[in-house]
């Protein structure tokens, strides 16, 4: 994959999400989670590429990134709940008051 399509193809999964959230909020009528955690799951998943493939000069002699997949994956999730309980700890306060 050359270098422009690497840091495009990210850039636009970024995208498709903001306006995924976007539309969700105004339909919701409030905030919900899924920003944070894909967040973390795009920058884990380029992590990963990245790692897999430095010092080596073809793409088919890269490392393996099944360790690191795992852990993006579980870092993903735990910004995904954590970022869900700050959501529902926003919308308790207000219910309270």
């Amino acid at each position: 994959m050359p270098l422009w399509a690497a840091a495009f193809f990210p850039a636009l999964i970024w995208v498709v999400l903001v306006l995924l959230i976007v539309v969700l909020v105004r339909w919701r009528g409030g905030a919900t989670a899924g920003l944070l955690s894909g967040g973390v799951l795009l920058v884990g998943a380029q992590m990963a590429i990245v790692r897999a493939n430095l010092d080596h000069t073809d793409w088919r002699q890269a490392d393996s990134v099944n360790v690191w997949v795992v852990g993006m994956l579980g870092a993903a999730a735990v910004a995904g709940l954590v970022e869900w309980a700050v959501i529902r700890r926003g919308r308790l306060r207000r219910a309270g008051s």
